[in-house]
């Protein structure tokens, strides 16, 4: 079903320098109009997807101004592509002179503008390697791929492949990432032997964002990630993966059970690895969530009884809740057989855990950083892996991705379901500053 928008919204159009490059380097008295593309990186909230994505529509109409020609968006799922890209440029529409129609079952755009001509503008989802056989046979005029380094190469070169229209162009919207990933080695540094331009973007070159919205932004990243997305840097992770936290301030003693509501419990599942449980609560007099205790079993350890069954670790976790209130397990889906065994206990609710590593690690990070996310003192494992999670940077270097060491990660995998599971989902209930993720859809 086609749905028309024509909404009634103001837009903050304010553009700084490289802004008004964005929205004219194709222009006819353009010194670079002959670029094949763009290529807009830097900090989160710079201003890159909108001026770009606008730029992008009046371009399509410019070089082809009688319409007739398909173009794509390109962005991590399509889920996210409508939040980042497609909702914003439907509003900002009526302001360029164009009549934006969306047909979700078709996932395309119908752009026509005030001379009544029209071009169409398909969706696709670069999720993983097969995602290339969905955009394999089209041809296009020009492809627009949101947040680049957060998709496979494969995906990004076949879209490149499909525009074979004389004079179609390409553009790349990208937070940074570390220095070795394949976006950075084989597109930004190599940007001008490919005919593309290259724009670095900070939040100051935002004129509609506020010092104060800046300010609150700087407090939410730290170490690589307030490298990344504020600072706007491809640099490496290493180091410690939680360098934010703190014993003098992250570590508390846990009040009274009654205290706290609502009450989650973290699992990481292990057979010859640990068998964690963490029981987690918001505690509202001091407006933040507390690690309350933790439950820690090594299976190969056999001063701790050795390896246990399913049935043994559901009744080692019906007496690790006691008689809380606790009845929702945050855990990881891969743990099958457990979670049909708390099932069938019934005295449990088992929620699949969002395992997005890199982007719950960022967000429980700013939870401890903004004073939200505490650990009772009692928890020896759970701080003892704060204090030696680390980063592979070698592995990092060599897959030009982020990699965390598997190690002293049990009680952190636990922690991280239950912050970006459902703590991130309610982000608002507890008054915590969300900024959303391109990678959640």
């Amino acid at each position: 079903m086609s749905r028309f928008y024509n909404p009634a919204d103001e837009i903050n159009w304010q553009f700084s320098e490289k802004h008004l490059k964005i929205m004219s380097w194709w222009n006819k008295n353009s010194p670079v109009k002959n670029a094949f593309g763009i290529i807009m990186d830097g900090a989160v909230r710079s201003g890159k997807t909108l001026p770009g994505s606008c730029s992008y529509v009046l371009w399509a109409f410019d070089r082809f101004p009688r319409g007739g020609q398909s173009f794509y968006f390109a962005g991590k799922s399509i889920g996210v592509l409508r939040r980042n890209v497609i909702r914003p440029l439907i509003k900002a529409g009526r302001y360029l002179g164009f009549a934006i129609q969306e047909r979700r079952s078709d996932n395309m755009l119908v752009v026509t503008n005030s001379a009544g001509y029209t071009n169409s503008f398909y969706l696709f989802g670069g999720n993983d390697e097969k995602s290339q056989d969905l955009i394999q046979g089209f041809t296009g005029a020009g492809g627009f791929f949101d947040e680049a380094p957060l998709m496979p190469q494969s995906f990004v070169d076949q879209g490149l492949a499909r525009l074979s229209i004389e004079g179609s162009t390409a553009w790349f919207t990208s937070n940074p990432d570390t220095p070795s990933h394949w976006f950075k080695t084989e597109f930004i540094d190599k940007a001008l032997s490919r005919g593309l331009l290259y724009l670095h973007m900070t939040m100051d070159d935002n004129l509609a964002l506020a010092e104060t919205t800046k300010a609150r932004y700087r407090t939410q990243f730290f170490g690589v990630f307030y490298r990344r997305y504020i600072l706007g840097e491809w640099c490496l992770a290493d180091g410690l993966v939680y360098s934010v936290f703190d014993r003098s301030r992250m570590i508390v003693k846990a009040s009274p059970i009654e205290e706290y509501g609502p009450l989650m419990l973290g699992c990481d599942y292990g057979i010859q690895n640990p068998q964690v449980y963490l029981l987690m609560g918001w505690h509202a007099k001091n407006a933040r969530w507390e690690v309350i205790r933790e439950y820690f079993h090594e299976g190969r350890n056999p001063e701790q009884g050795g390896q246990k069954t399913d049935a043994q670790y559901y009744e080692d976790l019906v007496e690790f809740a006691g008689a809380t209130k606790a009845m929702d397990i945050i855990i990881d889906p891969s743990a099958a057989s457990l979670i049909a065994t708390i099932r069938q206990g019934r005295r449990f609710r088992p929620i699949s855990a969002n395992n997005s590593v890199l982007d719950g690690i960022q967000f429980t990070s700013s939870l401890f950083q903004t004073g939200k996310l505490v650990v009772a003192n009692t928890c020896k494992n759970t701080i003892r892996e704060l204090e030696n999670y680390a980063w592979d940077t070698e592995k990092s270097k060599r897959e030009g991705k982020d990699v965390v060491l598997k190690k002293d990660d049990h009680c952190m995998d636990a922690l991280r379901y239950v912050c970006q599971t459902h703590i991130r989902r309610y982000a608002k209930l507890y008054g915590i500053t969300l900024i959303e993720s391109k990678e959640a859809a």
